[in-house]
């Protein structure tokens, strides 16, 4: 009975270490996924450097027609511009834009769109892509990122073009 008693108390003794070896482990991957968020990694060779246009979001519609465009400076330092050609009712446009700062380049990139919704956006960009990931990095798929009417979600992701609307971005930020 002794014997029983021995082997049931080390192997809960083991049980309970691996648990808390896993909890550690969580929350040291947690802590490296914080990591990106948050701190500017200077090895981390930059996509590209310039200004260019995009839109993560095609399903969304209403009465203006929204742009947007990332910045990526030699510096590292990481810009998002919103804009609305918003199209009156009298036939005219009116053309409205929100500059934010991002900070330092870095592989996970939180941007607040404090004029537009006031809702923060988490960014990966690649050379020729950008993708809406969540707030540790996983790819965000939504309806309102289909091109088409679509009831299954599509990935929240476009292609990088080169900025049509780069003469007017950059008078505006350079000023």
């Amino acid at each position: 009975m002794k014997i029983v008693l021995v082997i049931f108390i080390l192997s809960f003794l083991g049980t309970s270490c691996n648990n808390n070896q896993r909890r550690e482990g969580y929350f040291s991957s947690h802590e490296r996924l914080k990591h990106f968020f948050q701190n500017p990694n200077d090895t981390l060779q930059l996509p590209f450097v310039g200004i260019k246009d995009f839109e993560t979001r095609e399903g969304i519609a209403g009465n203006s027609t929204p742009y947007w465009v990332v910045e990526i400076k030699k510096n590292r330092d990481v810009y998002f511009y919103f804009g609305m050609i918003i199209h009156q009712e009298d036939g005219n446009t009116k053309d409205s834009l929100g500059i934010y700062y991002a900070g330092k380049f870095k592989k996970y990139i939180k941007c607040d769109f404090e004029q537009m919704d006031n809702f923060p956006r988490y960014y990966e960009i690649s050379r020729d892509t950008i993708y809406e990931v969540d707030t540790i990095g996983n790819q965000l798929y939504s309806t309102d990122c289909c091109k088409e009417i679509n009831d299954n979600p599509c990935p929240c992701k476009s292609e990088l073009r080169k900025s049509e609307t780069h003469t007017f971005i950059y008078s505006i930020s350079h000023r």
